[in-house]
């Protein structure tokens, strides 16, 4: 509509299936040129300086009738500058020795599926950059209507009285998000390969490097999207932080005790407004945990129960057969690429799935079933220590894993779950 708008034309000599071939056509076969910035600049009529731009689209003929090689290609692409702009050039260089008969391919950069089919046309069999999303919803879904969040007083440094709002701490830790989707995958944060990221086709912004990275988020509407699990643990460790856990991970007793009685007078006495917003929540306690991977458990399973049709508390695996041979079945190419995006991203969910009902599993065995928290610790009972060193040794078994090796998952287990288990073999932990 805008183009209309802009060329009053346009609609009466193209129609809009004609424009979506085009835009398509280029969007998918384009290359993504850098140079060098130039160090001469314009002056802006404003007066500000403006540097030259050091990327640009270009339409390359016969180099963009090249493949994506998965899981390698076997050509390099660059653009050469020369001394003189006639002198630049497009330069393809192979690899590999290449055969007579043997496929040119290029790379289109590491994307996951989803992206690859709405993008390109097709997706791959098997794709290490998958990724797919989970939303964790509000409070309320996570602990139930009874555990409305409150006020109390509370007796600050020099017995100055002040007030928290407990639920406006946690509002604040999450950055006032009811709810939030995040991106999970099975790769973890690596360098770039040569020829891939910074050298990748289409014009696809946004999905290049790495999707593990905290500093990565975007805004869906209000939701927010972020790219990490810990980020994901994180949010949902405060959405389930008991009171004072929330006081932990908002370091309020801490800012108190260097606050003079002036200084909480000036605040009106209002606590909450010393909370930080947006902050990473460690692992708080066993109790903590555990009322975390519930809600992720219980998320997931309804991901997959509403995406896939699927009773994910069955243990279902994805169904290989569907996305066998291209050839075969008589299934048409377009289902067949979208039965393994969607069996790409149900594998991912039902590896989470595995993964935090392993830690639900070891963890609960740490804990007292009299009241569902409380640890054990009764007299002929084996001694906790030795408890939780067992269950440290289970859970690097479980990360060492084929499953979960070199993914976000491996780096949950050995660096979260492994230091809340040494924490609490060190000493006994107080019911949160």
């Amino acid at each position: 509509e805008e183009l209309c708008q802009a060329e009053g034309t346009f609609s009466q000599l193209y129609s809009i299936q004609e424009f979506v071939w085009a835009r398509f056509m280029v969007s998918s076969r384009v290359f993504r040129i850098s140079w060098k910035r130039k160090r001469n600049s314009k002056t802006t009529s404003s007066g500000s300086r403006e540097r030259s731009p050091d990327t640009t689209l270009a339409m390359v003929p016969l180099a963009d009738m090249l493949n994506h090689g998965s899981p390698v290609h076997n050509c390099d692409w660059r653009h050469v500058e020369g001394r003189l702009s006639s002198s630049a050039c497009f330069r393809m260089t192979t690899r590999v020795p290449i055969s007579a008969g043997m496929e040119v391919t290029d790379s289109y950069g590491g994307k996951p599926n989803h992206i690859l089919l709405a993008h390109y046309g097709f997706s791959l069999k098997s794709n290490h950059m998958d990724e797919t999303f989970l939303e964790v919803g509000s409070r309320a879904n996570a602990l139930g209507p009874e555990d409305s969040g409150r006020t109390a007083d509370y007796k600050a440094g020099g017995g100055a009285g002040c007030h928290i709002d407990y639920e406006k701490i946690r509002q604040r830790l999450l950055g006032y998000q009811q709810r939030a989707i995040f991106i999970l995958t099975m790769r973890r944060k690596k360098k770039r390969e040569r020829g891939t990221a910074d050298r990748a086709r289409g014009n696809v912004d946004g999905f290049e490097g790495d999707v593990n990275d905290e500093k990565k988020t975007k805004f869906l509407g209000k939701v927010r999207i972020s790219g990490s699990l810990a980020s994901l643990m994180s949010f949902t460790r405060i959405l389930v932080a008991s009171e004072s856990e929330l006081l932990s991970i908002g370091k309020i007793e801490e800012m108190v005790s260097v606050l003079t009685k002036k200084d909480l007078e000036r605040l009106g006495g209002d606590l909450s407004s010393l909370t930080p917003q947006v902050v990473r929540a460690d692992p708080q306690s066993l109790h903590n945990e555990l009322r975390c991977l519930k809600v992720l458990v219980e998320a997931i399973e309804s991901s997959v129960a509403a995406r896939f049709d699927v009773n994910a508390s069955s243990q279902a695996t994805p169904r290989e057969t569907r996305s066998e041979g291209f050839a075969g079945g008589g299934i048409p190419l377009a289902i067949q690429f979208c039965n393994l995006v969607r069996d790409g991203e149900k594998r991912i969910l039902q590896t989470y799935l595995d993964a935090f009902r392993n830690v639900q599993k070891i963890l609960s065995s740490l804990v007292g079933q009299d009241d569902g928290l409380q640890r054990r610790n009764k007299p002929g009972k084996e001694d906790p220590v030795d408890r939780s060193q067992a269950a440290c040794e289970e859970v690097c078994k479980l990360a060492r894993s084929k499953t979960f090796e070199r993914s976000p998952v491996e780096s949950y287990l050995l660096n979260d779950v492994v230091n809340l288990l040494r924490d609490v073999s060190e000493g006994p932990e107080e019911k949160g």
